[in-house]
């Protein structure tokens, strides 16, 4: 769910990488956005960070070590509830 700053919804995204340089590089290219980020190096630590907070947006390596992307993927959206009709179901990349 989007964060709020200065009474405002700012969007969150979770980056999902084990590559730490490559992380940094969309840290960056985002926080110039002003979004909100949550990083994960691993599809283990991805599928907590959804239980803490829902982000709008994930943007998920797909050739990780201990969990490919399409497995986190899997278990991301079996753990997400369904939006309402009203929401956009939640969009990983």
């Amino acid at each position: 769910m989007s964060a709020i700053l200065n009474d405002t919804p700012v969007p969150v995204v979770l980056i999902v990488d084990d590559d730490s340089d490559l992380r940094e590089m969309l840290r960056l290219f985002f926080k110039r956005a002003a979004y909100v980020l949550i990083e994960a190096a691993s599809g283990e630590a991805a599928l907590a960070a959804c239980q803490v907070q829902r982000p709008d947006l994930i943007l998920l390596d797909m050739m990780m070590p201990d969990m490919d992307g399409v497995t986190a993927c899997e278990k991301i959206r079996a753990r997400t509830p369904s939006p309402k009709p009203s929401k956009q179901a939640l969009p990983i990349t």
